[in-house]
């Protein structure tokens, strides 16, 4: 029994090495959970509305994406929006009809952007069964063209 308390008194629980290794963990954990922390804090929630340039009607369905990441969301009825981001990210506007924008996220966090009307610059689609869109000379069969002065010969 005299033995069992004469090694814990010449090596106890916590020892010198220990502790000095216990201490480098902690301060390098500490080191890492600082360098991440500006990381977190640069993303941003940015909100703001698409709208049309000439009567200031909201973009419905007008897709907001960010430059270079998968990261994305569409306007809603009002042509609201709402994304995270970090300043120095490029929003890409876009919508069907529409001219694309690009705007860079600086301080402002509340953004307005107005959409040009893309005027003469669809080309012909031609739809075919289950929404599988196609170029006419790639399908097997033959189709049926409108033209635009066919509708409006019917109004």
């Amino acid at each position: 029994m005299i033995s069992i308390c004469h090694s814990f008194a010449k090596k106890p629980y916590f020892s010198g090495s220990k502790t000095f290794y216990m201490r480098k963990f902690v301060y390098k954990l500490a080191a890492v959970l600082f360098l991440c922390l500006p990381l977190y804090s640069l993303a941003q929630s940015i909100s703001g509305k698409v709208v049309n340039e000439k009567d200031d009607s909201p973009v419905v369905g007008a897709s907001i994406t960010i430059k270079g990441k998968a990261t994305g969301t569409k306007s809603g009825n009002d042509g609201g929006f709402s994304i995270t981001a970090s300043k120095g990210d490029v929003l890409l506007v876009s919508s069907i009809g529409y001219l694309a924008f690009q705007v860079k996220i600086g301080n402002n966090t509340n953004l307005f952007i107005r959409l040009k009307s893309a005027e003469g610059t669809m080309e012909e689609v031609v739809v075919t069964a289950m929404d599988r869109k196609k170029a006419s000379r790639e399908l097997g069969y033959s189709t049926q063209v409108v033209s635009g002065t066919d509708i409006q010969e019917t109004q």
